[in-house]
This record gives C-alpha cells, sequence and structure tokens, in this order.
C-alpha cells in the first residue's frame, strides 16, 4: 500500500486490513475505542491483538495460486499474514535449513 512514498495513516491501513478481513470466510475483526484491534479464526476462536499505533505497513498480496492475502508489517518488524481463514506468522529463519 506504501508505494511511491505515499502518506498512509494508520487509519488507511486498518482499513485495508478490515476490509480484507470482512470479505474473508474465517477471520472476524474488532476495534475497541483504546486503539486495540483482534483479529479472530472462526473456526478455533484462536485471537491476535495489536493496537493501530502498531501499524507501519499492510501489503495486500497474491499467493501461488491466486488467492488474496494481506502481509501486514508491524513497527516492531514483525509481519503478520491474514489469509482468507488463517492468522499466519513470519516464520524465523532456522540455520542450515532452506
Amino acid at each position: 500500500m506504501n508505494s511511491d512514498h505515499e502518506l498512509v495513516s494508520q487509519q488507511d491501513l486498518l482499513t485495508v486490513i478490515e476490509d480484507f478481513v470482512s470479505k474473508s470466510q474465517g477471520l472476524s475483526l474488532v476495534q475497541d475505542a483504546d486503539g486495540n484491534i483482534t483479529v479472530a479464526q472462526k473456526n478455533d476462536s484462536k485471537k491476535l491483538r495489536f493496537r493501530r499505533f502498531e501499524l507501519a505497513d499492510v501489503l495486500v498480496r497474491k499467493d501461488g495460486d491466486g488467492r488474496e492475502f494481506d502481509q501486514v508489517n508491524l513497527t516492531s518488524g514483525k509481519k503478520i499474514l491474514l489469509t482468507d481463514q488463517l492468522v499466519g506468522f513470519k516464520p524465523m529463519p532456522i540455520g542450515d535449513l532452506d
């Protein structure tokens, strides 16, 4: 979303996430008045919480099968992947493993 040095607010980034989750089959999103965001997986009720001010960027991407997903980059350097059904995380690198 952040291309050509375009200035994007954290509200704009949150809107991209909200739009994606609203179209997904397996995710739900709740935001409270304090800026806490909770993304839940419908199939097992597992939840992920973060704060709006932690959003650094949101990239809309496609997997090898052409299905869209959101890559959410946080200011801490952590990356979260939102797919149609699940929330995923960037794997930790392990030495000597490709």
